[in-house]
Protein backbone atom coordinates (compact mmCIF):
# COMPACT_ATOMS: atom_id res chain seq x y z
CA UNK A 1 0.00 0.00 0.00
CA UNK A 2 1.32 3.45 -0.92
CA UNK A 3 1.88 6.00 1.84
CA UNK A 4 0.57 9.56 2.04
CA UNK A 5 3.39 11.08 4.05
CA UNK A 6 1.91 14.16 5.73
CA UNK A 7 4.56 16.68 6.76
CA UNK A 8 3.32 19.20 9.31
CA UNK A 9 4.98 21.18 12.05
CA UNK A 10 3.50 24.05 14.05
CA UNK A 11 7.00 25.50 14.41
CA UNK A 12 7.06 26.10 10.64
CA UNK A 13 3.37 26.87 10.03
CA UNK A 14 1.44 28.19 13.01
CA UNK A 15 -1.80 28.25 11.02
CA UNK A 16 -2.30 24.49 10.66
CA UNK A 17 -5.00 24.52 13.34
CA UNK A 18 -6.62 27.74 12.13
CA UNK A 19 -10.31 27.36 11.20
CA UNK A 20 -10.89 26.58 7.52
CA UNK A 21 -14.42 26.08 6.18
CA UNK A 22 -16.00 23.57 8.60
CA UNK A 23 -12.70 22.24 9.93
CA UNK A 24 -9.08 23.39 10.26
CA UNK A 25 -6.36 23.95 7.66
CA UNK A 26 -4.81 20.56 8.38
CA UNK A 27 -8.29 19.06 8.60
CA UNK A 28 -9.09 20.32 5.08
CA UNK A 29 -5.99 18.57 3.78
CA UNK A 30 -6.89 15.33 5.57
CA UNK A 31 -10.40 15.49 4.07
CA UNK A 32 -8.87 15.30 0.61
CA UNK A 33 -7.68 11.76 1.15
CA UNK A 34 -9.97 10.60 3.99
CA UNK A 35 -11.80 8.11 1.77
CA UNK A 36 -8.75 6.63 0.10
CA UNK A 37 -8.47 2.87 0.57
CA UNK A 38 -5.37 2.29 -1.58
CA UNK A 39 -3.17 4.68 0.38
CA UNK A 40 -2.25 4.89 4.06
CA UNK A 41 -2.02 8.43 5.49
CA UNK A 42 0.75 8.84 8.07
CA UNK A 43 1.65 12.13 9.74
CA UNK A 44 5.32 12.17 10.75
CA UNK A 45 5.47 14.87 13.45
CA UNK A 46 8.40 16.21 15.43
CA UNK A 47 7.97 15.69 19.17
CA UNK A 48 7.96 19.18 20.67
CA UNK A 49 5.67 21.30 22.83
CA UNK A 50 4.40 23.31 19.87
CA UNK A 51 3.07 20.14 18.20
CA UNK A 52 1.17 18.60 21.14
CA UNK A 53 -2.21 20.02 20.13
CA UNK A 54 -1.54 19.22 16.46
CA UNK A 55 -0.82 15.58 17.26
CA UNK A 56 -4.03 15.29 19.27
CA UNK A 57 -6.05 16.93 16.48
CA UNK A 58 -4.62 14.62 13.81
CA UNK A 59 -5.50 11.57 15.87
CA UNK A 60 -9.04 12.87 16.33
CA UNK A 61 -9.26 13.03 12.52
CA UNK A 62 -8.32 9.37 12.30
CA UNK A 63 -4.82 9.94 10.97
CA UNK A 64 -2.05 7.58 12.02
CA UNK A 65 0.55 9.76 13.75
CA UNK A 66 4.20 8.88 14.15
CA UNK A 67 5.77 11.09 16.81
CA UNK A 68 9.50 11.44 16.20
CA UNK A 69 12.31 12.89 18.34
CA UNK A 70 14.13 13.93 15.13
CA UNK A 71 13.77 17.64 14.33
CA UNK A 72 15.53 17.61 10.96
CA UNK A 73 13.01 16.97 8.14
CA UNK A 74 15.44 15.01 5.98
CA UNK A 75 16.68 12.76 8.78
CA UNK A 76 13.13 12.19 10.00
CA UNK A 77 12.06 11.06 6.53
CA UNK A 78 15.01 8.66 6.29
CA UNK A 79 14.18 7.23 9.70
CA UNK A 80 10.55 6.72 8.63
CA UNK A 81 11.54 4.94 5.41
CA UNK A 82 13.63 2.47 7.41
CA UNK A 83 10.36 1.15 8.87
CA UNK A 84 8.75 0.42 5.49
CA UNK A 85 8.57 -2.89 3.66
CA UNK A 86 7.98 -3.50 -0.02
CA UNK A 87 8.51 -1.27 -3.06
CA UNK A 88 5.85 1.34 -2.45
CA UNK A 89 5.40 4.99 -3.35
CA UNK A 90 5.66 7.77 -0.80
CA UNK A 91 3.46 10.81 -1.50
CA UNK A 92 4.82 13.82 0.39
CA UNK A 93 1.94 16.17 1.23
CA UNK A 94 2.23 19.46 3.10
CA UNK A 95 -0.13 20.22 5.96
CA UNK A 96 -1.09 23.45 4.17
CA UNK A 97 -1.93 21.85 0.80
CA UNK A 98 -5.67 22.53 0.89
CA UNK A 99 -5.89 22.56 -2.93
CA UNK A 100 -4.52 19.02 -3.17
CA UNK A 101 -6.20 17.44 -6.21
CA UNK A 102 -6.78 13.72 -5.70
CA UNK A 103 -7.76 13.23 -9.36
CA UNK A 104 -4.28 14.40 -10.34
CA UNK A 105 -2.80 12.19 -7.63
CA UNK A 106 -4.48 9.08 -9.01
CA UNK A 107 -3.34 9.90 -12.54
CA UNK A 108 0.24 10.46 -11.36
CA UNK A 109 0.31 7.12 -9.52
CA UNK A 110 -1.21 5.25 -12.46
CA UNK A 111 1.37 6.70 -14.85
CA UNK A 112 4.28 6.09 -12.47
CA UNK A 113 3.23 2.48 -11.98
CA UNK A 114 2.71 1.89 -15.70
CA UNK A 115 6.10 3.43 -16.62
CA UNK A 116 7.90 2.13 -13.52
CA UNK A 117 9.02 5.66 -12.62
CA UNK A 118 11.04 6.47 -9.52
CA UNK A 119 10.12 10.08 -8.90
CA UNK A 120 7.64 12.86 -9.65
CA UNK A 121 7.89 16.51 -8.70
CA UNK A 122 6.20 19.49 -10.33
CA UNK A 123 9.04 21.98 -10.79
CA UNK A 124 6.82 24.94 -10.02
CA UNK A 125 4.75 23.15 -7.40
CA UNK A 126 1.60 25.18 -6.87
CA UNK A 127 0.11 23.10 -4.06
CA UNK A 128 -2.24 20.94 -6.12
CA UNK A 129 0.01 17.89 -6.43
CA UNK A 130 2.36 16.07 -4.05
CA UNK A 131 5.92 14.97 -4.53
CA UNK A 132 6.00 11.21 -5.19
CA UNK A 133 9.03 8.95 -4.80
CA UNK A 134 9.71 5.25 -4.39
CA UNK A 135 10.69 4.50 -0.80
CA UNK A 136 13.34 2.11 -2.12
CA UNK A 137 15.02 4.98 -4.00
CA UNK A 138 15.30 6.94 -0.75
CA UNK A 139 16.82 4.00 1.10
CA UNK A 140 19.21 3.04 -1.69
CA UNK A 141 20.55 6.60 -1.79
CA UNK A 142 20.45 7.41 1.92
CA UNK A 143 24.11 8.47 2.03
CA UNK A 144 23.63 11.00 -0.78
CA UNK A 145 20.46 12.30 0.86
CA UNK A 146 22.12 12.74 4.27
CA UNK A 147 24.65 15.07 2.65
CA UNK A 148 21.98 17.45 1.35
CA UNK A 149 20.32 20.34 3.13
CA UNK A 150 16.95 19.03 1.88
CA UNK A 151 16.44 15.44 0.75
CA UNK A 152 14.85 16.35 -2.59
CA UNK A 153 18.10 18.06 -3.63
CA UNK A 154 19.66 14.59 -3.77
CA UNK A 155 17.43 13.50 -6.62
CA UNK A 156 19.40 15.74 -8.99
CA UNK A 157 22.52 13.71 -8.17
CA UNK A 158 21.11 10.20 -8.45
CA UNK A 159 22.10 8.64 -11.80
CA UNK A 160 19.46 6.95 -13.98
CA UNK A 161 16.57 8.22 -11.87
CA UNK A 162 13.42 7.73 -13.93
CA UNK A 163 11.23 10.81 -13.50
CA UNK A 164 7.61 11.15 -14.57
CA UNK A 165 6.59 14.08 -16.78
CA UNK A 166 3.01 15.12 -16.03
CA UNK A 167 1.15 18.27 -17.09
CA UNK A 168 -1.92 19.70 -15.39
CA UNK A 169 -3.70 23.10 -15.22
CA UNK A 170 -1.32 24.80 -12.83
CA UNK A 171 -1.86 27.86 -10.68
CA UNK A 172 0.37 30.83 -11.66
CA UNK A 173 1.89 30.84 -8.15
CA UNK A 174 2.33 28.44 -5.26
CA UNK A 175 -0.94 28.44 -3.32
CA UNK A 176 -0.91 26.99 0.18
CA UNK A 177 -2.57 27.91 3.48
CA UNK A 178 0.53 29.30 5.16
CA UNK A 179 -0.81 32.62 6.48
CA UNK A 180 -4.13 34.18 7.42
CA UNK A 181 -4.45 36.20 4.22
CA UNK A 182 -3.96 33.16 1.98
CA UNK A 183 -6.31 31.10 4.16
CA UNK A 184 -9.01 33.73 3.60
CA UNK A 185 -8.42 33.66 -0.18
CA UNK A 186 -8.44 29.88 -0.35
CA UNK A 187 -11.64 29.60 1.68
CA UNK A 188 -13.31 31.89 -0.82
CA UNK A 189 -11.99 30.34 -4.03
CA UNK A 190 -11.24 26.70 -3.22
CA UNK A 191 -14.46 25.58 -4.93
CA UNK A 192 -13.80 27.74 -8.02
CA UNK A 193 -10.15 27.23 -8.87
CA UNK A 194 -10.44 28.53 -12.43
CA UNK A 195 -11.59 31.91 -11.10
CA UNK A 196 -8.69 31.85 -8.64
CA UNK A 197 -6.26 31.28 -11.52
CA UNK A 198 -7.72 34.27 -13.37
CA UNK A 199 -7.54 36.57 -10.33
CA UNK A 200 -3.90 35.61 -9.70
CA UNK A 201 -2.98 36.30 -13.34
CA UNK A 202 -4.62 39.73 -13.08
CA UNK A 203 -2.58 40.56 -9.98
CA UNK A 204 0.66 39.44 -11.62
CA UNK A 205 -0.07 41.66 -14.64
CA UNK A 206 -0.64 44.70 -12.41
CA UNK A 207 2.48 43.93 -10.32
CA UNK A 208 4.70 44.28 -13.37
CA UNK A 209 3.74 47.91 -13.94
CA UNK A 210 6.38 49.96 -12.12
CA UNK A 211 5.58 48.76 -8.60
CA UNK A 212 7.94 48.05 -5.69
CA UNK A 213 7.89 44.43 -6.83
CA UNK A 214 9.85 45.43 -9.92
CA UNK A 215 11.99 48.25 -8.46
CA UNK A 216 13.27 45.92 -5.72
CA UNK A 217 14.04 43.12 -8.17
CA UNK A 218 11.50 40.79 -6.55
CA UNK A 219 9.47 40.13 -9.69
CA UNK A 220 12.62 39.52 -11.73
CA UNK A 221 13.88 37.08 -9.13
CA UNK A 222 10.62 35.14 -9.30
CA UNK A 223 10.72 34.97 -13.09
CA UNK A 224 14.38 33.92 -13.25
CA UNK A 225 14.24 31.86 -10.05
CA UNK A 226 17.49 33.51 -9.05
CA UNK A 227 18.53 35.87 -6.26
CA UNK A 228 18.87 39.19 -8.06
CA UNK A 229 18.12 42.85 -7.45
CA UNK A 230 16.64 45.19 -10.08
CA UNK A 231 20.09 45.54 -11.68
CA UNK A 232 20.31 41.74 -11.99
CA UNK A 233 23.14 41.69 -9.45
CA UNK A 234 23.31 38.81 -6.92
CA UNK A 235 21.82 39.44 -3.48
CA UNK A 236 21.66 37.37 -0.27
CA UNK A 237 18.60 35.27 0.48
CA UNK A 238 17.59 37.81 3.13
CA UNK A 239 14.59 40.11 3.26
CA UNK A 240 14.78 43.06 0.88
CA UNK A 241 14.68 45.47 3.82
CA UNK A 242 17.88 43.88 5.17
CA UNK A 243 19.50 43.93 1.74
CA UNK A 244 18.77 47.66 1.46
CA UNK A 245 20.45 48.30 4.83
CA UNK A 246 23.52 46.26 3.87
CA UNK A 247 23.94 48.16 0.60
CA UNK A 248 23.96 51.37 2.65
CA UNK A 249 26.13 50.35 5.64
CA UNK A 250 28.76 47.90 4.35
CA UNK A 251 32.24 49.41 3.84
CA UNK A 252 35.28 48.40 1.83
CA UNK A 253 37.44 48.01 4.96
CA UNK A 254 35.15 45.39 6.56
CA UNK A 255 35.76 41.67 7.00
CA UNK A 256 32.86 39.20 6.84
CA UNK A 257 32.47 35.60 8.00
CA UNK A 258 29.56 33.46 6.78
CA UNK A 259 28.07 30.20 7.99
CA UNK A 260 26.62 29.10 4.66
CA UNK A 261 27.88 30.35 1.29
CA UNK A 262 25.95 31.37 -1.80
CA UNK A 263 24.69 34.48 -3.51
CA UNK A 264 25.39 36.31 -0.26
CA UNK A 265 29.10 35.56 -0.77
CA UNK A 266 29.00 37.07 -4.26
CA UNK A 267 27.12 40.07 -2.82
CA UNK A 268 29.58 40.71 0.03
CA UNK A 269 32.82 40.38 -1.97
CA UNK A 270 31.87 43.42 -4.04
CA UNK A 271 31.34 45.57 -0.95
CA UNK A 272 33.89 44.52 1.71
CA UNK A 273 37.59 43.81 2.05
CA UNK A 274 37.34 40.03 2.49
CA UNK A 275 34.86 37.21 3.03
CA UNK A 276 35.36 33.81 4.65
CA UNK A 277 32.56 31.28 4.18
CA UNK A 278 32.13 27.78 5.56
CA UNK A 279 29.92 25.44 3.52
CA UNK A 280 28.73 21.88 4.26
CA UNK A 281 27.14 21.02 0.90
CA UNK A 282 29.93 19.67 -1.33
CA UNK A 283 28.28 20.34 -4.70
CA UNK A 284 27.13 23.83 -3.69
CA UNK A 285 30.62 24.56 -2.36
CA UNK A 286 32.13 23.80 -5.78
CA UNK A 287 29.53 25.91 -7.58
CA UNK A 288 30.15 29.03 -5.47
CA UNK A 289 33.93 28.48 -5.21
CA UNK A 290 34.14 28.47 -9.01
CA UNK A 291 32.60 31.97 -9.12
CA UNK A 292 34.43 33.58 -6.20
CA UNK A 293 36.92 36.43 -6.65
CA UNK A 294 40.29 36.68 -4.94
CA UNK A 295 39.00 38.32 -1.75
CA UNK A 296 36.80 35.31 -0.84
CA UNK A 297 37.87 32.16 0.96
CA UNK A 298 35.23 29.40 0.84
CA UNK A 299 35.93 26.36 3.00
CA UNK A 300 34.18 23.00 2.71
CA UNK A 301 33.53 21.37 6.10
CA UNK A 302 31.40 18.27 6.60
CA UNK A 303 28.35 18.83 8.77
CA UNK A 304 28.32 17.36 12.24
CA UNK A 305 26.10 19.07 14.77
CA UNK A 306 28.35 20.54 17.45
CA UNK A 307 31.37 19.61 15.34
CA UNK A 308 33.94 21.22 13.04
CA UNK A 309 31.41 23.13 10.94
CA UNK A 310 30.27 25.40 13.77
CA UNK A 311 33.77 25.50 15.30
CA UNK A 312 35.60 26.76 12.19
CA UNK A 313 35.26 30.32 13.44
CA UNK A 314 37.08 29.51 16.68
CA UNK A 315 40.37 30.01 14.82
CA UNK A 316 39.75 33.76 14.89
CA UNK A 317 39.59 36.36 17.68
CA UNK A 318 37.90 39.77 17.35
CA UNK A 319 38.50 39.50 13.63
CA UNK A 320 35.22 40.20 11.86
CA UNK A 321 33.00 43.23 11.43
CA UNK A 322 30.07 41.13 10.25
CA UNK A 323 29.24 37.47 10.99
CA UNK A 324 26.35 35.87 9.09
CA UNK A 325 24.46 32.86 10.43
CA UNK A 326 22.55 31.36 7.51
CA UNK A 327 23.64 27.73 7.35
CA UNK A 328 23.13 24.67 9.52
CA UNK A 329 23.66 23.99 13.25
CA UNK A 330 22.76 27.61 13.97
CA UNK A 331 22.65 27.36 17.75
CA UNK A 332 26.27 26.19 17.94
CA UNK A 333 27.28 28.71 15.29
CA UNK A 334 25.82 31.47 17.48
CA UNK A 335 27.63 30.19 20.57
CA UNK A 336 30.97 29.92 18.81
CA UNK A 337 30.98 33.14 16.83
CA UNK A 338 30.89 35.83 19.53
CA UNK A 339 34.64 35.75 20.42
CA UNK A 340 35.51 36.15 16.71
CA UNK A 341 33.44 39.34 16.41
CA UNK A 342 35.00 42.76 16.80
CA UNK A 343 33.67 44.81 19.71
CA UNK A 344 31.72 47.00 17.29
CA UNK A 345 30.80 44.09 15.02
CA UNK A 346 27.29 42.85 14.18
CA UNK A 347 25.73 39.43 13.65
CA UNK A 348 23.26 38.90 10.83
CA UNK A 349 20.92 35.98 11.58
CA UNK A 350 18.58 34.87 8.81
CA UNK A 351 15.15 33.22 9.15
CA UNK A 352 14.53 34.63 12.63
CA UNK A 353 10.81 34.01 12.13
CA UNK A 354 11.63 30.34 12.87
CA UNK A 355 11.01 29.25 16.45
CA UNK A 356 13.46 26.33 16.25
CA UNK A 357 16.35 28.80 16.61
CA UNK A 358 15.00 30.48 19.75
CA UNK A 359 17.80 29.08 21.95
CA UNK A 360 20.32 30.82 19.70
CA UNK A 361 18.41 34.12 19.94
CA UNK A 362 18.30 33.80 23.73
CA UNK A 363 22.03 33.05 23.92
CA UNK A 364 22.90 36.17 21.93
CA UNK A 365 20.58 38.27 24.09
CA UNK A 366 22.24 36.93 27.26
CA UNK A 367 25.61 37.75 25.68
CA UNK A 368 24.69 41.43 25.58
CA UNK A 369 23.27 41.82 22.08
CA UNK A 370 20.17 43.75 21.10
CA UNK A 371 18.02 42.52 18.23
CA UNK A 372 16.54 44.42 15.30
CA UNK A 373 14.26 42.51 12.89
CA UNK A 374 13.94 43.29 9.19
CA UNK A 375 10.75 41.75 7.83
CA UNK A 376 9.29 41.59 4.35
CA UNK A 377 9.66 39.96 0.96
CA UNK A 378 12.48 37.55 0.16
CA UNK A 379 14.02 37.18 -3.33
CA UNK A 380 12.55 34.38 -5.48
CA UNK A 381 10.12 33.29 -2.75
CA UNK A 382 6.39 33.57 -2.35
CA UNK A 383 6.48 31.29 0.70
CA UNK A 384 6.85 32.25 3.50
CA UNK A 385 4.55 35.23 3.13
CA UNK A 386 6.86 37.39 5.22
CA UNK A 387 10.39 36.45 6.15
CA UNK A 388 12.61 37.91 8.84
CA UNK A 389 16.34 38.60 8.87
CA UNK A 390 17.73 40.14 12.06
CA UNK A 391 20.78 42.06 13.20
CA UNK A 392 22.18 41.36 16.67
CA UNK A 393 24.26 44.33 17.76
CA UNK A 394 25.86 46.07 20.74
CA UNK A 395 26.32 49.75 21.54
CA UNK A 396 28.63 51.77 19.25
CA UNK A 397 28.43 49.22 16.44
CA UNK A 398 29.87 49.52 12.95
CA UNK A 399 26.40 49.88 11.38
CA UNK A 400 25.54 52.91 13.53
CA UNK A 401 22.43 51.28 15.01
Amino acid sequence: MNIIYLQCNMQLNRNLLHPFADTTVIGAVVKKFARETEMLPVADVYDCAENVELISHLRSLGVQVRVSPISDITHRLLDFCETLEGDLYLLRVSGAQVLLNMDYVHTILEEMTAQDCDYFYAENNDGQVPEVVKASVILQNRDIIRGCARYYQAFERIPDLKTLAFSYPAMPIRVQATDRAMISILERYASNQELLRKRIRDVIYKAGSGSYLTSSGYLQSLIENELYDSEMEPVPWYTYSMIALLKERLRKDMKVFEFGSGYSTLFYVKRVRSVISVEHDYDWYHKIAAEKPANADIQYVELEYGGAYSKTIQHYHEEFDVICIDGRDRYNCARNCVPALKQDGVIIFDDTDREQYKEAYQYLKESGFKRLDFKGLIPALIYPAEGSTSIFYREDNCFGL
